[in-house]
């Protein structure tokens, strides 16, 4: 009886596998040295993003591509905790300082208050308020941001186009909030003195802030109602597969 040679070649999975796992490993090194780097110069922005892009890199490794699709949101949430550059930051919030210190003396003036600003500080009678970078609004922008992605993902995440619609009006939500906050801290340095409006009562005035830019979010969701149902009929509905054959 003949001898019979075969070869044994490795399932095409097992190939893709190791594939995927050399790639991964690949992706991983430098997350982790680039996770290093910022340790060593104390940089958080850079750690938590390479601590994101090393997790990203297991999670290829583990499930692979498709699944990291399917994952898109959940991935791209964690975003938020990689904190902006302090550059980003002063770029961001120097112009906003400055027009709500400008729009807050200019309303309070023609309401009778003296106020005068200059630059982005605040002279309110005997005292002076410096607009600082927290007052300008960008941690409650991206704190509600990241509420209102989440919100817009969960209730309209179909309705690409209204999502997006919705996740623009962040933004000024947010902006209005703060400013709304201004005027209160303002007034209430005014009536109750400076040590009253850098106590227990500033913080309020940011859960209040916080406060309102979340239920403006959901006031605006709510008025623009009917365009998100003009949007959802303009919307090609999918096709439902034909069965094979005629009809019976």
């Amino acid at each position: 009886m003949p001898n019979v040679l075969s070869t044994v070649a490795h399932p095409p999975a097992t190939a893709t596998r190791r594939r995927r796992d050399w790639r991964s490993i690949r992706l991983l090194v430098p997350a982790l040295l680039l996770y290093v780097f910022g340790h060593v110069v104390g940089v958080l922005g850079i750690e938590a993003f390479a601590a994101l892009a090393a997790l990203l890199a297991v999670l290829y490794g583990l499930v692979g591509m498709a699944a990291l699709r399917l994952l898109w949101f959940p991935l791209l949430y964690l975003l938020f905790l990689v904190p902006p550059p302090d550059t980003v930051v002063a770029a961001v919030t120097q112009p906003l300082k400055l027009a709500i210190s400008h729009v807050s003396a200019e309303l309070l003036n023609g309401l009778g208050y003296p106020v005068v600003n200059t630059g982005v500080i605040l002279q309110v009678a005997q005292y002076q308020l410096l607009v600082a970078t927290a007052c300008a609004g960008l941690n409650s922008i991206i704190s509600v941001s990241a509420i209102g992605l989440l919100y817009v993902y969960l209730l309209h995440g179909s309705n690409g186009r209204y999502a997006a619609l919705l996740v623009a009006a962040v933004l000024p939500v947010a902006i209005f909030a703060n400013f709304v906050r201004i005027l209160i801290l303002i007034l209430i340095t005014y009536h109750f003195g400076d040590a009253a409006a850098q106590g227990y009562l500033h913080s309020s005035a940011g859960i209040l802030t916080f406060a309102m830019t979340v239920l403006g979010l959901f006031a605006v969701d709510a008025l623009l109602a009917p365009v998100r149902h003009r949007l959802e009929r303009s919307t090609p509905q999918p096709t439902p597969p034909q069965a094979p054959g005629g009809r019976a």
